[in-house]
């Protein structure tokens, strides 16, 4: 009976000591002290929390790749560049921002600074005293230059058959409509299309004047 107590508290100090250096000694789970089983059960969820934060983080991934070729895509169909015919300025905008467009479908009107043309509006009297070739000299309104030019076109009551920026219609003074070329219209940082003057001809009953515009 004394040996078997003896080997009893032997046991107890043995678990005792183990357990002050943080060990357990055992037959089973359900001797485990409650903190301990809470300390596994933390470890546990630890460990799955972890592996749903990979889980996670690799489909981030994933989505960031998807979403990196999806912009890239709608960057390479949203844009585009295109080369203008001739040089020159915008002149019109015919489509608004976020619009499909299609092919052939008109998007910008492009204004050639380098082909302006004047067309003035005269009386039929000046107008039958005209001729295709004849000289002028055309002065923008504000300024004293004086620019050569020669007549370039006789149209009549119709209007100059051209794609103009500025309709002939807009010089509604007179009825009969004329075009005037002035190559020095052209040179120059400015883009004188829109600007209003007068034009001169030299006729052989003497000069004659009309209101014009630079188109």
């Amino acid at each position: 009976m004394a040996e078997s107590l003896r080997q009893k508290l032997t046991g107890t100090k043995i678990e005792l000591d183990a357990a002050r250096r943080g060990l357990f000694v055992g037959d089973s789970y359900n001797d485990i002290p409650r903190t301990a089983q809470r300390l596994d059960e933390v470890t546990q969820q630890v460990i799955d929390l972890d592996g749903e934060i990979d889980e996670k983080t690799l489909r981030i991934a994933q989505l960031q790749s998807e979403l990196t070729k999806e912009e890239q895509r709608f960057t390479l169909r949203s844009e585009a560049k295109l080369t203008a015919p001739v040089p020159g300025r915008i002149w019109e905008v015919l489509t608004s921002d976020g619009e499909q467009v299609s092919q052939g479908q008109e998007l910008i009107r492009v204004l050639d600074c380098g082909g302006v043309l004047v067309s003035a509006a005269v009386s039929e009297a000046v107008y039958n005293a005209l001729k295709i070739g004849q000289p002028a000299t055309f002065h923008l309104r504000g300024e004293s230059e004086e620019r050569q030019g020669r007549v370039a076109g006789l149209h009549g009551l119709a209007a100059a058959p051209a794609n103009l920026a500025i309709k002939q219609t807009a010089l509604a003074r007179e009825p009969y409509h004329v075009s005037v070329e002035v190559p020095n219209l052209a040179t120059g940082p400015d883009c004188h299309v829109g600007r209003t003057g007068k034009v001169t001809f030299n006729t052989a009953t003497g000069p004659m004047t009309a209101l014009a515009a630079a188109k």
